[in-house]
């Protein structure tokens, strides 16, 4: 659903999200929800009943957790436990993952935010001289996106004819600028893994303006 909804940029894009959501809505205003069969999440969405012209919201949440992670790379080779201290490509897998979407939109006006964690993990040296164990920190990202439908304010384009079927948007990732940190057995950062090496953007903004002529 993410992916249909999903810009060119690979963002949601707001509009197509509300239509979507206005399809969706059950005809009588109350709010529905359902509980997820297979994957531990649960998704709500709901909206104010009555003909004012109410607000509109929408929850998503997923949570996984791991019980076994193995791969096998070939016969005769050992196992590799990716929740033990193995990996096949760079830190060990996390056993708790975490994924929150929610949203509000009113007369024009729209909030999403992404919450995203993933749990500690460890990548376990190989034992010969030099190696060592790696510690990967937990990590939680947030990100969002806020827009107003100018077109939609009727004074405001009354006043300003140009902005009728304008939208300005603001974004943020990674608003708290996290950064996953990675020691070694002795608590020392490796170079390769200091924090501006494993994530050289951070925090990054984005202002929108959309016009349609």
């Amino acid at each position: 659903m993410l992916q249909r909804l999903a810009g060119a940029d690979g963002k949601v894009d707001p509009e197509r999200f509300a239509q979507m959501r206005e399809r969706m809505c059950s005809g009588d205003g109350q709010p529905a929800a359902r509980q997820a069969s297979g994957g531990g999440g649960f998704r709500g969405f709901g909206r104010r009943g009555g003909g004012d012209g109410g607000g509109r919201w929408f929850f998503n949440l997923n949570y996984q957790f791991d019980l076994a992670n193995t791969v096998l790379i070939a016969p005769g080779v050992p196992v590799l436990d990716l929740l033990d201290g193995d990996a096949v490509a760079g830190g060990g897998q996390s056993a708790h993952t975490v994924n929150l979407r929610s949203g509000l939109f009113y007369k024009g006006f729209g909030l999403i935010t992404f919450w995203n964690y993933a749990s500690a993990t460890r990548l376990d040296g190989s034992g010969l001289p030099g190696s060592t164990d790696l510690h990967f920190s937990d990590l939680l990202t947030i990100n969002f996106r806020a827009f107003a439908d100018l077109g939609a304010q009727e004074k405001l384009v009354a006043a300003v004819p140009f902005l009728e079927k304008t939208r300005i948007g603001i974004g943020m990732d990674n608003v708290f600028d996290a950064r996953q940190r990675v020691t070694d057995s002795n608590g020392t950062v490796p170079l390769r893994y200091q924090p501006l090496l494993v994530d050289p953007v951070g925090r990054r903004f984005e202002v929108e303006f959309r016009k349609l002529f």
